[in-house]
This record gives structure tokens, C-alpha cells and sequence, in this order.
């Protein structure tokens, strides 16, 4: 479970005076500071929240459903995105089920308060785990405001009230953790690994920590690369790319395997041993600048591959040739009368 969030440069009291709370319903499954709703198949359940302006002066604001995510840190994600990361098991996008999902812009006076209601209506049939998404409340400041010297900040001060859908079969589910792709990059021009680790289940891995090792296929015994990252945490149906910094080690082609060891606060364990494979481009494009004598071996390494294949090509070819003519006299000779 998570609380309701601030996002942002700025703590909640240094964001604008205003104080947000769940309107609860009948259905609602715990009072613990967010929506968290049961719901029936093909049910249209209204969510509500209670905003106060607590500040001496009117403030507009932006309510807007989201669909939760993983960011690139290993959070759960509320905000709005214009690209969001969809994982290939999301089956319901939370925003896609609030009928009235477009945000909603409201205006309040001093001290003054309203209720902000939407309109979800739960898949058709009978779903498992949890659907999570949120309501993104954002200030809106008017356009003279943005040239007021100190204003900015402010602006980026948002919150995010997360809202769960659970069906009423209320099957248990358990989070499933993969690593669907392993490709390097670049990052601060320095090497660096990246694995799509994939939460392929509907409920939240929480309060997880991952301890991995990457080394070449054939000499385990080096470690080229290791972490231990703690507190991290995954939206349902959802991914994100683990980073394995290479340091000074050149990120070579070749045959390498990673070993990885995740666990949650729920007592849930995954090990995950994959192989990948770096290709001589991939190597050239990711090493840092101060190897380029390495990008520049394998150019060359390149070039004289495939000159080795052009001449290998050009041999097979000519021998081809040579066959088909010297069958071609051998029937001609065979055609003429004895």
C-alpha cells in the first residue's frame, strides 16, 4: 500500500496551503488515507475527494486520473505522462476506466473547501489482484504569476492520491519478477547494463531489495559489475530498467550472465540467471570516450569480418561456377553420338 504522495521539488508544507482527503464509500476496503474500493463486475463506482484551500488567497487547481507506473528509480508512479511505460501483462489502464477521464479544473476562495467526484466503471468480468492508478492534483498558477521571481518552485509541487480497484472474488495473488531484456548504454559517458525487470502480476512488489552480479560467460570468477539497491518498488503490471554501473571495466562483445537476488517486505524471493550477449556495435557505441582504442579494434575487427566474408562468399561462388561448367561439358559430351 502507498500513502498519498507529494511529488515535486518541495515538501508538502512548502507547497501551497491545501489539504486533501479521500471521501470514503461503502465499499471501501480499509480508512487508511487512500481509495481503496471492491468492486462488482461492470459496476460504476464514484470516487471523491475533499480539497481545502487553506491559504488567505483563491487557488485554482488540476485534478487529473493516471495510470500508476514504475519510474526509472524503482518507484511507484502517479504523475501524468505523455509516454507511459506500458508492460506487456497490463490488461486494465486505470485511466481508461474512469469514464469522465479527462482532468478537471476547480477554483477555490480562502479557507474554502469542495468535493472532486469521477466516475469508474470496473472491467466487465471478474478480474484478479488490484488496479492501481491516482488522482494527480496539481496548483494552477495564472499565467502573470509565472513571472513573479520565486514562483517556479512552487509550480512543480504536486500530489498524487493513489486509488486501488479490487474485485470482490478477492483472489490472493503474489508478485512474479522477471528480467524480460538485458542491453547496455550509456550513462555520464560511462558503460552501463540495463535490465527490464518486469513486475508480471497485478498487486505492488514493496520495500524490495536486489543484489546482482554481472561477469563474463567464461570467467565467472571476475565480477565485472554488482549492486545492492534497497527500498525499491513496483506498480502492478508494470516495468523498469535496472542500472549496473561498468565503472573503468570496457564493456567487451561477447557471452555474459547475469545473476540476480530480489526480495519484498511480504517475505516473496526471486532469482533470476540470464545470459546476454553483447554485439561488436553495441560495444562501440557504449564504451566511454577514453576507451576509443577499443572502438577503434573493433571497427577493424568488423571491417576484416566481413572482408572474410565477402572473399569466403566470392570462393563459394567461383566453385559453384566451376562445377555447373565443368556438368555442363560432362552432359555435352554425353549428348554426342558414339
Amino acid at each position: 500500500m502507498i500513502p498519498m504522495m507529494g511529488i515535486g521539488e518541495t515538501n508538502a508544507s512548502q507547497g501551497p496551503s491545501i489539504a486533501v482527503k479521500p471521501n470514503y464509500t461503502k465499499n471501501q476496503i480499509k480508512q487508511d488515507g487512500v481509495i481503496f474500493v471492491q468492486t462488482k463486475p461492470g459496476q460504476t463506482q464514484q470516487i471523491s475527494l475533499n480539497i481545502v484551500n487553506l491559504s488567505k488567497s483563491s487557488q485554482s487547481f488540476s485534478i487529473e486520473p493516471t495510470t500508476a507506473f514504475t519510474s526509472g528509480g524503482g518507484a511507484i508512479a502517479l504523475n501524468p505522462t505523455k509516454n507511459l511505460p506500458v508492460d506487456k501483462t497490463l490488461k486494465y489502464k486505470f485511466k481508461d476506466l474512469v469514464q469522465d477521464g479527462k482532468k478537471q479544473t476547480i477554483n477555490l476562495g480562502p479557507n474554502k473547501s469542495t468535493n472532486v467526484n469521477f466516475n469508474v466503471k470496473a472491467p466487465d468480468k471478474t478480474y484478479n489482484g488490484v488496479i492501481l492508478g491516482g488522482l494527480y492534483i496539481k496548483p494552477q498558477l495564472p499565467p502573470e504569476a509565472a513571472k513573479l521571481k520565486g514562483v517556479s518552485v512552487n509550480n512543480k509541487f504536486a500530489l498524487a492520491m493513489p486509488v486501488y480497484l479490487r474485485d470482490n472474488n478477492n483472489q490472493p495473488i503474489k508478485p512474479k519478477l522477471t528480467a524480460q531484456t538485458i542491453k547496455p548504454g550509456k550513462v555520464a559517458n560511462q558503460p552501463v547494463i540495463y535490465t527490464k525487470l518486469a513486475n508480471e502480476k497485478p498487486t505492488t512488489i514493496n520495500q524490495m531489495q536486489i543484489k546482482d552480479k554481472i561477469y563474463r560467460k567464461s570467467d565467472p570468477s571476475k565480477i565485472l559489475s554488482k549492486s545492492n539497491q534497497n527500498g525499491l518498488s513496483m506498480a502492478p503490471n508494470s516495468n523498469f530498467n535496472f542500472t549496473n554501473q561498468f565503472g573503468k571495466n570496457a564493456l567487451l562483445p561477447g557471452n555474459y550472465h547475469l545473476s540476480l537476488k530480489a526480495s519484498d517486505n511480504n517475505g516473496n524471493k526471486w532469482t533470476i540467471e540470464k545470459d546476454f550477449h553483447i554485439t561488436i556495435t553495441q560495444a562501440a557505441i557504449n564504451n566511454a570516450n577514453k576507451n576509443w582504442w577499443w572502438i577503434i579494434l573493433l571497427i577493424i575487427l568488423l571491417i576484416l569480418i566481413l572482408i572474410l566474408c565477402y572473399v569466403l562468399y566470392r570462393q563459394h561462388r567461383k566453385q559453384k561456377n566451376l562445377i555447373a561448367q565443368q556438368q555442363a561439358e560432362l552432359d555435352k559430351r554425353n549428348d554426342q553420338p558414339k
